[in-house]
Order: structure tokens, then C-alpha cells, then sequence
């Protein structure tokens, strides 16, 4: 995929410095909101109305630049993904008979399709999403050293206890889906022995017997599923508390440095505004990388097709002939397929 990247890499340039303007923007709101709220809570009227136009003209610029952004993305996208069928219908047409006779043609249609919309939606778009959400991690971390090092500290011990439930959870779940996918394979079996011997259920009678063994098998699938997504539920419930965990421990960092005078209401709601765009930012990446490398077996089985050239070693090439081409006793064959010619 690196290749398609370098192939644009002035649209690629382009699109890094308006994700980084963007992002970079969009966390230094809590600032602004900083400033807002302290102006109104100092009872300067003047600065708050300065304030209120300044914002108005950020957000403008702000959305512009959001625009500009979506637009350099979405044409990366497209530039990306045409290539791919451009290279891979290519790779395709340019294959030996024997070689093309390797897959199914509903599987070129399929990879030409399904597998390059996997990689839009697998690779393209979150390497985008994890470039936004650097930077926006990274400015936030600015900010929040600048504003309050105690609050940092205490999103990253709350973040770590994250990490390590997720972790521990991730592990049972992964045994779990493990159990549940040998499940679904034998029900699925079942279900095709099932129908595939519909003949013979009705010849020998044995209805009542083949929808019991049904039965059974859907119980085991449905209760391997409901264990997994007990799972499941267990980490979700655990990230909303842990999140919340993260939220009030902000808070109270926050409202304890107002009640002893040493920040102002409006660095306290900042505070709030980066502990999101710290927390946030992390999600986002943590959920992109295994995308990305989901997305592995489908770019190799491309570069088979896109970048294996045929062996033209054992052709012999003639330009010119003298008086006539004669063939005899003239036979090829394509694996096993032998077809003969008699001229």
C-alpha cells in the first residue's frame, strides 16, 4: 500500500497539513472556551465580546479548513482505490491461462468489489483517522502540561487501568469467540447435512429425529454466542465506568484547584474539553490498528496478482520466418486440460 501513498504524496502532504490544522483547531476550542468563561466570570464585558467575535471568526476558518480536509481525504480515497482495480485488473488480464485458472472468476469479481471496498474501509480510512487522531493526542498532551500536569497524570493512571481491564477481558473474549466460531462451523454443517439429505430424512422417515439433532446443535451455537456476548457486555460496561472514573477524576482535580484559588471556572471547563480529546484520540487508534492489520492476507494475495510476472524463460521468440510456418503433431494443455490440434 505504500506504493499508492508515495503515488500521491502531494496529496498525501496536502492532506496532513489541513488534518493537522483541523485537529490541532478543534483542541485548541477548549481554550477558547477557556477564555469565554473566564472573561464572563471576571465581569469584563469588553473581552467577552472580543471573545465572541473571535470565535465566531475561528469557527469559520475552522469549518473551512474542515471542508478543505474532508475533500483532500475523500480524493485520496478515490485516487487509491481506482488504482487498485486499475493495477489489479491489469495483474489479472496479464496472467498465464493456467495461473488465471488458479481462482474462480467470481472471486476476481470479488476482489475487484469486495476486497477493494475492505481496503477503503479496512486500511485507507483509518490510517486517516489514526493521522488525525495523533495529532490531536499530541496537542491535547501540550495543552493539558500547560494547563494542569496533575490532571495529565491522572488521565494517564486512569487510561493504564483501562488498558490493563481491556486486556485482561480481550484474552477470555478471544477464547470465547474462538468457542463460538467451532460452534457456528458445526452448525452450519449440521444445517447443510440437514437440507442436502432432505431426500433421505423423507424416504426413511426420520423427521422428528433430524429436527431434534437440529435443535440441539442451535442450543449449543446460540449458547456459545450468549457467552461471548456476556463478554462483551462485561467490557463495555466496564470502559462506560472506567470512562466515567476518568471524567470525575478531572472534575475533581479541576474543582479543588478553583476552590483554592490557583485556576478559574473557565480552566476547569478546558480541563473537561482536553480530557475528551486526550481519552478519545486513544480509542479511536486502539480500534484502527487492528484494522489495518486485519487487511494483511487481502494486500498479499493483491501483490501476488498485481506484481508476480509469468515465466517467459522457456519461450523462444522468431521475428522473422522464411518461407511458410509449418506446425505438426501441434498439442498443449493448461494443467490438466489437454486440447489437441491437427493441422
Amino acid at each position: 500500500m505504500g506504493i499508492y501513498l508515495r503515488k500521491h504524496k502531494i496529496l498525501l502532504a496536502v492532506t496532513f497539513i489541513f488534518s493537522a490544522i483541523v485537529s490541532g483547531g478543534t483542541v485548541y476550542l477548549a481554550i477558547i472556551l477557556q477564555d469565554i468563561v473566564n472573561a464572563a466570570t471576571k465581569g469584563s464585558s469588553q473581552e467577552f465580546k472580543e471573545m465572541i467575535l473571535f470565535s465566531f471568526v475561528y469557527l469559520v476558518v475552522l469549518g473551512i479548513s474542515k471542508y478543505i480536509y474532508h475533500l483532500c481525504s475523500k480524493k485520496m480515497v478515490k485516487n487509491i482505490t481506482r488504482d487498485l482495480r486499475k493495477d489489479l485488473c491489469k495483474g489479472i488480464l496479464h496472467r498465464d491461462y493456467s495461473e488465471f485458472e488458479q481462482y474462480d472468476t467470481a472471486e476476481y469479481i470479488s476482489m475487484l468489489t469486495n476486497d477493494v471496498k475492505i481496503i477503503e474501509e479496512n486500511y485507507i480510512i483509518p490510517l486517516l483517522n489514526v493521522m488525525e487522531n495523533s495529532i490531536i493526542f499530541l496537542v491535547s498532551i501540550i495543552l493539558l502540561i500547560k494547563l494542569s500536569p496533575l490532571v495529565l497524570i491522572a488521565l494517564i493512571v486512569c487510561f493504564g487501568i483501562m488498558a490493563v481491564v481491556s486486556t485482561v477481558i480481550s484474552k477470555e473474549l478471544q477464547t470465547k469467540q474462538e468457542i463460538f466460531s467451532v460452534a457456528i462451523g458445526n452448525y452450519t454443517s449440521k444445517i447443510k447435512d440437514l437440507f442436502g439429505g432432505y431426500s433421505v430424512i423423507k424416504s426413511f422417515n426420520v423427521t422428528k429425529k433430524s429436527f431434534s439433532a437440529f435443535e440441539t446443535e442451535n442450543e449449543v451455537v446460540v449458547e456459545k454466542k450468549y457467552q461471548a456476548d456476556k463478554t462483551i457486555a462485561l467490557n463495555e460496561s466496564l470502559s462506560d465506568v472506567l470512562g466515567l472514573l476518568t471524567m470525575f477524576s478531572v472534575v475533581a482535580i479541576g474543582s479543588y484547584m478553583v476552590l483554592q484559588g490557583n485556576v478559574l471556572v473557565g480552566t476547569l471547563i478546558a480541563l473537561v474539553q482536553l480530557s475528551n480529546t486526550f481519552v478519545n484520540p486513544i480509542m479511536v487508534i486502539t480500534m484502527s490498528i487492528p484494522q489495518l492489520q486485519s487487511v494483511k492476507p487481502i494486500v498479499k494475495k493483491f501483490k501476488d496478482l498485481v506484481y508476480k510476472n509469468s515465466d517467459d524463460s522457456n519461450k523462444v521468440k522468431k521475428a522473422t520466418f522464411n518461407n511458410a510456418v509449418e506446425i505438426k503433431n501441434l498439442s498443449f494443455s493448461y494443467g490438466e486440460q489437454m486440447k489437441f490440434f491437427a493441422i
